[in-house]
């Protein structure tokens, strides 16, 4: 029925309007071909895409996975992906997830998988277990995508496992760098290339004067090294190469508060794991008392040249003094014991001729003569034995040895001398009395010749544990120990000083111009063997 309405309507029309939908037909006909060859192109650049995409997805360096999203199962993946977790083709289809998932549980993982699919995407760190037990570490990148109407999952997973061991090894040399610049003595610091300071250890805030590693962070090194440095020091380091390790001896360098210290620099460029320079290291050792050490060294080293010379010097004027005694003691035994000794001679010859001759008289006149001459020789030589050593110590003490010597002297110069002592003679031994007898006889035989001296004073004294005595006169003054001046005067202030020395004991000098001088020996008085 409905073909033969269509007929007559076909009939009813008129040839112009059938012209018209002819037209229109084919028209449209012309479209069809058109959309025809727009699908033919689309379905090449389609076809085009998939093989890109596929060769992508099977030589992509890292694992690439499309798994459902209800059921984890996986639909889809290239070699990579089975191969890094020691799988077959074969064996890898049938796992799920949670097989191989080593951080999560099966639960954690159906529940982060819904996460992903509601949210799009995702990108976490996650361990994988390795057919053979082994653990990996995985970086995942996963996004959700619709194929076919069924919720899927797509993920890159990216072993990081050697990353992860480069980094925890880099953490444990980090690590063990802090503690061995924390356990040095001296300062470590550490920069980037441009100098800043990136790590501080606690010595080296201590010694730029730092509390808190904050203050320090950020600031050029440059900050804490004296400027008259900077040029030099950054000549050096343009051609520090790789492998050189710059020493500095010294280089001064600056605390917080300006002040200068002298400094041992060690320093070495720091390496990335590339090769490339990133910053510097070093080491900073504080000087100062090993630079004080060898500037007293010096000066000890110029003190014991000095003192050599002197010692030196001090030996020949004792050979001198020594060469003086013997010839005074020489002259002496020549002219006043050889003389007395020929008039003694004489004066017997005369007695025994006046005997033969039966002069008595005059041989009892002659032995008168011969024995004033004898008293002569024997007090002579008391004098000469008197100044080689101090007799009677043993026998009369120290006190009265002094006095008698004292007695004598007033008795031959135009001086008068008091002499004042109260001391335990039981604390003074033998060896300790000569040195001070010694003394007192250096002292006033250098008053008597050449402090122009009226008047001297010793006193003796025992207090607390120590000996003190004191030689004063009103002499010229001026004496001392060095500087211009009658060399044999000090040379024998330089004998009483080493004599007082010799007993541990010290000496002390006051003179004045024109009012005299007053030695002051102070000795400790120890048990000492006597002598």
């Amino acid at each position: 029925m409905s073909k033969v309405n269509q007929a007559k309507n076909l009939m009813d029309k008129t040839k112009e309007e059938l012209i018209g939908e002819l037209i229109v037909l084919q028209k449209e006909v012309g479209n069809l071909g058109k959309l025809k060859q727009e699908c033919l192109r689309a379905f090449d650049r389609l076809k085009d895409s998939e093989m890109k995409y596929r060769a992508l997805f099977d030589q992509a360096a890292d694992a690439i996975v499309v798994f459902d999203a209800e059921t984890v199962e996986f639909l889809d993946f290239n070699d990579r992906a089975h191969q890094n977790l020691g799988y077959t083709r074969e064996e890898f289809k049938k796992l799920k997830i949670a097989d191989i998932e080593f951080n999560e549980s099966p639960d954690e993982v159906v529940k982060h998988i819904q996460k992903v699919a509601d949210e799009g995407s995702d990108i976490f760190e996650s361990k994988h277990r390795r057919k053979d037990g082994i653990i990996r570490d995985i970086f995942v990148s996963c996004k959700a995508i619709n194929l076919m109407g069924k919720k899927c999952i797509q993920s890159i997973w990216c072993d990081i496992s050697g990353r992860k061991k480069a980094e925890l090894a880099i953490e444990e040399s980090e690590e063990k760098y802090k503690l061995m610049a924390e356990a040095s003595p001296d300062a470590v610091v550490t920069s980037d290339m441009e100098g800043k300071i990136t790590h501080a250890s606690l010595q080296a805030l201590k010694l730029l004067g730092f509390d808190n590693i904050d203050e320090l962070l950020g600031k050029s090194a440059f900050d804490y090294i004296n400027p008259v440095e900077h040029k030099k020091l950054s000549r050096i380091f343009q051609n520090l190469g790789k492998n050189e390790v710059l020493r500095i001896k010294e280089l001064s360098c600056l605390k917080r508060d300006g002040r200068q210290f002298p400094a041992e620099l060690s320093c070495a460029h720091i390496e990335s794991e590339s090769g490339m320079f990133n910053g510097y290291i070093a080491i900073i050792r504080d000087i100062t008392e090993r630079k004080n050490a060898e500037e007293k060294n010096k000066q000890n080293q110029q003190m014991l040249l000095e003192s050599q010379k002197e010692i030196k010097k001090f030996s020949h004027k004792i050979l001198t003094i020594r060469e003086e005694e013997k010839k005074n003691l020489a002259t002496i035994l020549h002219h006043e014991i050889g003389s007395l000794a020929l008039s003694l001679s004489s004066g017997m010859a005369a007695i025994d001729h006046q005997i033969k001759h039966n002069k008595m008289d005059s041989a009892l006149e002659t032995s008168i003569k011969n024995k004033s001459i004898l008293k002569s020789f024997v007090s002579t030589i008391k004098d000469i034995a008197l100044d080689l050593r101090p007799p009677n110590l043993e026998i009369i003490g120290l006190s009265d040895v002094l006095r008698e010597y004292l007695d004598q002297c007033v008795g031959m110069g135009n001086i008068d001398i008091d002499f004042q002592q109260d001391i335990d003679g039981e604390s003074i031994n033998t060896e300790m009395a000569i040195v001070i007898f010694r003394i007192v006889q250096e002292a006033v035989n250098n008053i008597i010749k050449h402090a122009h001296a009226s008047y001297a004073k010793v006193v003796i004294t025992t207090k607390k544990k120590n000996l003190l005595l004191k030689i004063s006169d009103n002499g010229v003054g001026k004496a001392r120990m060095g500087g211009p001046g009658d060399s044999r005067k000090k040379m024998g202030l330089r004998i009483i000083q080493e004599m007082a020395e010799s007993l541990d004991g010290n000496l002390y000098i006051k003179s004045k111009e024109g009012k005299g001088t007053e030695i002051s020996v102070i000795i400790p008085l120890k048990e000492r063997k006597s002598s």
